[in-house]
């Protein structure tokens, strides 16, 4: 069971799921909010999750961000920030907001 990145809920409901290059991608959905999430797992185990309901009024940088992480296993703020030509402390303050809003779970 995974929980919502939105309500934190637990879930178990899997909608589909395929393979998107080095990850398994599973769709949830959660029955308290309603709402979707994917998460994508690397060699049997969760590499990270994201929120399916992604604003289009998102910053340029979340979406580059967000980009970055469907290709990655794993990544870190200064890998990112190299990778897409940002200043670190930029990266830190947008995956903050991200994760506060649940567009993405940090997995250490």
């Amino acid at each position: 069971m995974l929980k919502c990145p939105r309500c934190k809920e637990s879930t178990d409901k899997i909608l589909n799921e395929w393979n998107y290059y080095i990850f398994h991608v599973k769709n949830y959905h959660c029955p308290l909010c309603n709402k979707n999430f994917k998460a994508y797992f690397k060699d049997g185990k969760l590499s990270h999750i994201i929120n399916n309901s992604i604003s289009t009024t998102q910053s340029t940088t979340q979406r580059k961000i967000i980009g970055y992480l469907e290709h990655h296993e794993e990544a870190n703020t200064d890998e990112i920030a190299k990778a897409l030509h940002l200043k670190i402390i930029d990266v830190l303050k947008v995956l903050q907001k991200m994760e506060k809003r649940g567009t993405v779970t940090i997995i250490e």
